[in-house]
């Protein structure tokens, strides 16, 4: 396979949104590319892409699409949602920094900063969930049969499971490392 590196629209300013894209979502024909400063550009192709535009001021971490919207998470906590990609409300605003949200089995998750996580049906009502470590999330993804969210523990390999978002298991990889798990 060859990869042909492209930049995700430009910024008003002229430069291109590919150094401060954070994360990339897929959802109703539509990728969608979020940023620092608020940028976000979208593409029906992945190939020609919109003029990135600033639709919050806070740095956007993560995206996902789910539940009919895409649901895109700044570092200081705020929420925005689109059903279209295109056009942005802002949602409400979660109590701390979120990094990472994913969307499995009808519900989002969202990691914060801390232990904990926040999980919501619709991606506007969500409900803090403490998790079973002092640690905090590095990735998180859904799997098809839960989410998975490795740790910054001091513990090599350790990782955080749930099969419904809900309830969370502290689990390790069980074979020698050395070093933490960024993802998996």
């Amino acid at each position: 396979t060859n990869w042909t590196r492209r930049a995700a629209g430009l910024g008003t300013d002229g430069r291109t949104f590919g150094s401060s894209s954070a994360a990339l979502a897929v959802g109703v024909g539509r990728f969608v590319v979020v940023g620092t400063l608020g940028l976000v550009a979208s593409s029906t192709d992945g190939i020609i892409w919109s003029a990135a535009t600033t639709v919050t001021n806070d740095n956007l971490s993560s995206v996902v699409y789910g539940a009919g919207k895409f649901v895109a998470l700044g570092t200081s906590g705020r929420t925005i949602i689109s059903n279209d990609g295109l056009n942005w409300s802002p949602g409400p605003a979660l109590p701390e920094s979120v990094t990472y949200v994913a969307f499995g089995g009808g519900l989002f998750a969202a990691a914060a900063s801390s232990n904990y996580l926040y999980t919501s049906p619709d991606g506007t009502t969500w409900t803090r969930r403490s998790l079973p470590t002092t640690s905090s999330v590095r990735s998180l993804q859904y799997t098809g049969a839960g989410f998975l969210a490795p740790l910054s523990s001091t513990v090599p390999g350790e990782y955080v499971l749930s099969t419904d978002g809900l309830g969370w298991t502290k689990k390790q990889v069980n074979f020698n490392l050395t070093t933490t798990v960024n993802a998996m």
